[in-house]
């Protein structure tokens, strides 16, 4: 559960024992752990910005 957990940004109680972290605004989560951030312009979503000039 979420008691004790290292989240940031909000916890989710997961199973009897687990939890899954929350994120931050402008981001969504996928998977356990992991967020997304949705600020990015979705045309440059899937590539690096970098190369794509």
């Amino acid at each position: 559960n979420c008691l004790g957990s290292p989240c940031a940004f909000g916890c989710s109680s997961y199973g009897s024992e687990g939890f899954i972290c929350g994120c931050p605004i402008g981001y969504h989560r996928i998977g356990q752990g992991h967020c997304l951030s949705t600020i990015t312009p979705p045309a440059y979503g899937a590539y690096d910005i970098e190369d794509s000039a």
